[in-house]
């Protein structure tokens, strides 16, 4: 018998996150430092542009949008401000 449904989308999300060499999980540990994953797209010039997106279109919709929206484990106002930060 075959793998269940969830079972096959676990299966397939770690296939893909290997094919493209991202780390698995939520955080990277470089040596004693640990990073949260939003780090690596906030560096990364495409991740960049489609955040500031992402961003830009919840500001001028509804700024009370950002509260309530996540990525990941990260809020969405918090992300939008790093962004600003590391501009």
């Amino acid at each position: 018998m075959g793998l269940t449904k969830e079972e096959k989308r676990i299966y397939q999300r770690e296939y893909m996150r290997k094919k493209r060499g991202l780390t698995t999980g939520s955080n990277i540990t470089d040596g004693s430092n640990i990073y949260p994953d939003i780090m690596d797209k906030l560096t990364d010039s495409t991740w960049r542009g489609r955040l500031e997106k992402i961003c830009q279109s919840f500001k001028s919709r509804n700024p009370h949008d950002l509260q309530v929206c996540w990525l990941g484990d990260m809020n969405l106002s918090t992300v939008c401000d790093w962004l600003e930060c590391t501009g």
